[in-house]
């Protein structure tokens, strides 16, 4: 018990690094989208102020260069798409993504995943990140002297046109509040709750699931091993969601 109480423990650390590694990256993926939209597109930081001041904040927290180098190439990148798969067990598993060469990066997705039992689902499908998940906007506030319970938070999100809030860790050891809203909302709720005076943590589009299944701890590890290599194998592959409730 010893021994598999010590993976426990290393298994929840490398998790929670991991977790930590791809907020911390994908937050800044976003922040560079957002400063090169809100500058017209320019995407050279020697002419783009706000864009130079988050690449800055990116290397601040070792963010590989690649990476931001990467996401200012505007040749290799396209509007963010899914690529759907599945494993039996009824686990659902989305891979987003902005790589221009679908076909190509569907070759790529198929060949790792079949390593691991998942199957990537036919092009014209399209119904698994419908069906099985709810595409949404979520803004997240560390808590605050503004917001000090879920009732002020409530409060100001019917100000500010969320759908819903939810008090959670919205990071590992940080407390606060998610605060929902449609698809198209999401900028417009950020501001709204920045001009009120609340520091926003960060904002992003994830695709929750309507129902989650359980997945033993062996088959968490298998799972994360398999985003790991797709996000080496794959340039652009920005997020990865899935159905699992990972059990001990």
């Amino acid at each position: 018990m010893a021994g598999h109480s010590h993976w426990q423990n290393v298994r929840h650390t490398k998790e929670a690094k991991d977790k930590e590694r791809v907020r911390v990256t994908t937050t800044v993926l976003y922040q560079i989208d957002a400063a090169i939209k809100s500058c017209g597109g320019i995407r050279d930081p020697k002419l783009n102020s706000k864009l130079a001041a988050v690449i800055a904040d990116a290397k601040s927290k070792n963010v590989p260069m690649e990476t931001i180098n990467r996401r200012l190439s505007a040749q290799d990148i396209t509007d963010p798409y899914v690529i759907e798969i599945q494993a039996p067990g009824g686990i659902f598993s989305l891979v987003e993504t902005r790589c221009k060469s679908v076909k190509s990066t569907r070759d790529k997705v198929q060949a790792i995943a079949k390593k691991y039992g998942f199957k990537v689902t036919k092009s014209n499908q399209g119904s698994i990140a419908s069906e099985f998940f709810e595409h949404i906007g979520v803004v997240s506030v560390a808590h605050q002297k503004a917001l000090e319970n879920i009732d002020s938070a409530t409060e100001l999100a019917i100000e500010c046109g969320a759908t819903d809030v939810r008090e959670s860790e919205i990071d590992i050891g940080v407390k606060g509040f998610e605060f929902h809203c449609e698809l198209n909302d999401v900028d417009s709720v950020r501001q709204k709750l920045v001009s009120r005076g609340i520091d926003v943590y960060e904002s992003y589009c994830p695709y929750l699931p309507r129902q989650k299944v359980a997945v033993s701890a062996e088959s968490g590890r298998l799972i994360n091993e398999m985003y790991n290599r797709l996000r080496e194998a794959i340039d652009y592959a920005d997020n990865f969601y899935d159905n699992c409730d990972l059990t001990e």
